[in-house]
């Protein structure tokens, strides 16, 4: 058995092996906006008649579309009807989108752009997951779309499923950004990823802005100045300005590291992170709330 896996940041897609039972193809119908359990489907040739949402895992199906902040959400789907076998194999195309309502957080491009084909031998079940972070907040109601179509016939589906999220972010952001885009924003404590805003002596905060694009490629590659400061509550400076020429040549995330020393009593900072272009006037400034314990 085998496992094909394409992604893009925070959103990903998985196309998995496993043989159908009869091994037999099946005609497909045009089936427009039926319902599969808490889902939307609206299918021209291609059918998808088992969709779930599952936590975390593939296996940990969930029967109420709630996904807590910091969590993996994946959308399982199986039994497929109208993949077009073409010198033994499927070649299928897929987009997958995030939205807030009518306005768009993350979309990816197709992520079997660079696939040759599957074996029909080895596919029968897709898997598409988003980590939930930063711009998605309590309470409101989010809504996934998968895009799927058939690249030997004109066969297609369009999959929407609306879930809800549960649990804040640590620390409260603010983003200004001019002339570029991001697909999420979280603090890691160290290589984790926090589940609090409460950091101590000896660990390292992280602000990382995934999926980042906006800046031009010299074609030699990047070229921009990372730079953040932190202040109090009431706007005292504690650590001034500093910034840092920095050249890159592929890029996908940015981040900046800030070291907890030591905290003679409980405070609250403010950081204040700066990324700015030096080939263009694409910026991006997050500034959020730090919480400091003995």
């Amino acid at each position: 058995m085998k496992t094909i896996i394409l992604s893009t940041m925070l959103i990903f897609l998985l196309a998995t092996s496993c043989k159908n039972e009869d091994g037999k193809k099946t005609d497909s119908t045009d089936k427009p906006k039926e319902k599969v359990e808490a889902f939307t489907v609206d299918s021209k040739g291609l059918e998808i008649n088992d969709i779930y949402f599952s936590l975390n895992d593939t296996k940990n199906k969930i029967e109420e579309a709630v996904a807590p902040f910091g969590s993996r959400l994946y959308v399982v789907m199986n039994e497929f009807k109208g993949f077009k076998e073409v010198e033994g194999k499927y070649k299928l195309g897929s987009k997958i989108s995030l939205y807030d309502g009518e306005k768009l957080l993350r979309q990816t491009e197709d992520l079997f752009a660079n696939d040759e084909g599957i074996k029909v031998e080895d596919f029968s079940n897709i898997y598409a997951y988003i980590d939930i972070y930063y711009p998605v907040v309590e309470g409101k109601e989010y809504k996934f779309v998968s895009e799927l179509w058939d690249k030997n016939s004109e066969n297609k589906a369009s999959v929407v499923g609306i879930f809800t999220v549960k649990g804040k972010a640590p620390g409260d952001f603010e983003v200004s950004i001019n002339n570029a885009s991001y697909a999420a924003i979280l603090l890691n404590k160290g290589d984790e990823v926090a589940v609090d805003n409460v950091y101590h002596p000896g660990e390292l905060i992280k602000l990382i802005v995934e999926g980042f694009s906006g800046f031009v490629n010299n074609g030699e590659g990047y070229s921009f100045v990372g730079s953040h400061n932190v202040t109090d509550e009431q706007g005292n400076i504690i650590v001034d300005n500093t910034s840092q020429e920095i050249s890159i040549e592929k890029m996908d995330r940015l981040f900046s590291s800030l070291p907890v020393y030591e905290v003679p009593k409980s405070a609250t900072i403010i950081w204040n992170v700066n990324f700015k272009d030096n080939n263009s006037d694409a910026e991006i400034t997050v500034k959020t709330k730090i919480r400091l314990e003995p």
